[in-house]
């Protein structure tokens, strides 16, 4: 055995070891991109990228963050920020879209065939850090380049009377436009039709006015049914892409330079022709994909959204929802699909809900209940539920009222203060851990916020203490009389929660090895 004047000592160098003249050779061969990234890390490879930025003649920096818009198949436009991201986490700053102003555009050449999202942004993605991707009105020329063309709208009928006799007898009127990106889509038999008509004994070569494509006219509403939504199976994203024919395959080799991905599809407007499950599909092709919106999606084909969307490796999930024609639905399998995530793939997730959609008070109590009573910590960051989907006190009230679901009009057996109600702030607890969920409302919303008091950090938003309650669902019992769960004997001193992080764990083993004790006593 060696001395140990002859041991050698185990030395642990860290990033910060580095000497300055090998972090130089290192940014000096790295994209502006990279620099620009590598300056936000620390102190000191901010002050080494300035020097050399400062010493060399040549852009060595990136030019910012920036927005990417996607008008059409033929145009995109790159914006700047015109402001700094916000350090706050109100919820006003979560839901507000930075500001941002022109900086260049960019078109595809039509000159060549196949010039569908044909566009040239090398010098975009090497030169600005783009945080956001907005996708206007995804596949909408499937509108215009799709075979047959039927309304069935009475009130179309006298504008296209003045301009053509082509009225057959059962007040139809069709024509046929071929699609100027691809003549296979328009040739071929398998073409997405919505309403599966491929009849066009009549065809009709003028132009139709916009206020009566499909796409300015409002559907009757129809209750969506879970058992007639569609699925993307092997069978489907065949027929996907044929329909396609390359051009969105085009579109996702473009967007594969970005990364990570922020995609917010954002529809103006309602587009019988693009099947909702084209937008999923597409999805499928962006390993890079971190951050989803879906705002104001409308279609006829009806989805439910966790069984044709996978949540795995995403950051953040937002639904924004229209006031009609909506085409996704959202339910309690959005939040199981979360639960269900692998460990080794988990990732904290932000969710915002806006719109009404099928969730109710009952469906966020059943999440909680099985966050509570998972095996692991699933840690998320936000997640925020619009009030017009369910109010405060719908919630408040499922969590503390036996039977909640069967009240029905019995509004007396259940008065209370409603202005109470809408400003609780409650607390639920982790049954293995100690780990908690704080719940409160806020500008319009239910905020869920996950706690853990090993954390350095902590993604709250800012507002008075919680209150000292770990709620126990469905108690007929006052809440100050009630008897907490056997999880939750210990949580109830707010004491507790004013002790250093330590102490709390030390307390809290112990607390609730006496309780365990006495309840069985």
């Amino acid at each position: 055995m060696l001395p140990q004047s002859m041991k050698r000592s185990r030395h642990i160098r860290s990033i910060d070891d580095i000497p300055v003249e090998v972090l130089l050779m290192i940014f000096r061969r790295c994209e502006p991109l990279a620099c620009f990234r590598a300056r936000l890390v620390c102190r000191r490879w901010r002050t080494v990228i300035d020097k050399m930025d400062k010493e060399s003649r040549e852009a060595i920096l990136g030019e910012g963050q920036a927005r990417l818009y996607i008008c059409d198949r033929r145009r995109a436009i790159l914006e700047k920020f015109s402001s700094l991201p916000s350090c706050s986490n109100s919820v006003t700053e979560l839901i507000t879209a930075r500001k941002s102003v022109f900086h260049a555009d960019c078109y595809a050449h039509t000159a060549f065939n196949n010039w569908t999202y044909r566009f040239d942004m090398t010098e975009w993605t090497r030169n600005f850090d783009i945080i956001e991707v907005w996708v206007q009105n995804f596949g909408a020329f499937l509108e215009r380049d799709q075979g047959c063309l039927i309304f069935d709208n009475a009130i179309a009928l006298p504008a296209l009377c003045n301009q053509a006799a082509n009225i057959n007898s059962e007040n139809k009127i069709s024509f046929s436009a071929s699609s100027p990106t691809s003549r296979a889509s328009s040739q071929s038999p398998h073409a997405y039709r919505s309403g599966g008509s491929s009849s066009g004994s009549f065809s009709y070569a003028a132009s139709v006015p916009y206020n009566l494509l499909p796409s300015s006219q409002k559907k009757s509403q129809i209750i969506p049914s879970v058992a007639s939504t569609a699925i993307l199976s092997e069978s489907m994203s065949a027929e996907l892409t044929r329909l396609s024919d390359g051009r969105f395959e085009r579109l996702a080799e473009q967007l594969h330079q970005i990364h990570p991905l922020h995609l917010i599809f954002h529809d103006l407007s309602w587009y019988q022709k693009r099947p909702t499950l084209l937008l999923f599909w597409f999805l499928k092709k962006l390993p890079n994909l971190r951050r989803l919106t879906l705002h104001s999606v409308r279609g006829d084909q009806m989805i439910e959204l966790h069984r044709v969307f996978c949540v795995d490796g995403i950051d953040e999930l937002n639904i924004i929802q229209p006031t009609y024609n909506a085409c996704i639905i959202v339910n309690e399998g959005i939040f199981d699909a979360f639960l269900q995530v692998n460990s080794p793939i988990r990732r904290r997730f932000r969710l915002r809900i806006t719109g009404k959609t099928d969730i109710n008070a009952s469906t966020l109590c059943n999440f909680i209940r099985k966050w509570r009573n998972h095996r692991e910590i699933v840690p998320f960051h936000s997640i925020l539920i619009d009030e017009a989907c369910v109010s405060s006190s719908e919630f408040v009230h499922a969590t503390k009222c036996p039977g909640c679901s069967n009240c029905g009009g019995e509004v007396l057996r259940h008065k209370s203060n409603g202005t109470t109600w809408n400003t609780k702030q409650l607390i639920f607890r982790h049954r293995k851990y100690n780990v908690w969920i704080n719940y409160k409302s806020e500008s319009g919303y239910l905020i869920f916020t996950y706690y853990n008091p090993k954390d350095s950090n902590h993604f709250t938003v800012k507002t008075v203490e919680p209150e000292s309650t770990v709620v126990s669902f469905y108690s007929s019992a006052p809440i100050s009389l009630e008897k907490p769960e056997e999880s939750d004997i210990a949580d109830r001193t707010w004491s507790l929660f004013k002790k250093p992080a330590t102490a709390v764990d030390e307390l809290t083993v112990l607390q609730r090895i006496f309780a365990l004790i006495r309840s069985s006593a």
